[in-house]
């Protein structure tokens, strides 16, 4: 199977990014919230990969 879908679409909106687009032009050209495609970009910046986190707690 491929990637997840949601995956696919962070790499475009931060491909978008790095050609020097700006976060309101990515979103509204990926139909996706601005605020989506800067904590994207945070992410990017502070851990080195836009992926989404785990899901999930401690479970005894």
């Amino acid at each position: 199977m491929g990637k997840p879908y949601s995956m696919d679409l962070r790499e475009r909106a931060l491909a978008r990014l790095k050609e020097g687009e700006t976060s309101y032009a990515v979103a509204a050209a990926l139909k996706v919230a601005a605020s989506s495609v800067i904590k994207w970009a945070a992410r990017k910046r502070r851990l080195g990969s836009a992926a989404p986190g785990k899901m999930g707690g401690h479970r005894p």
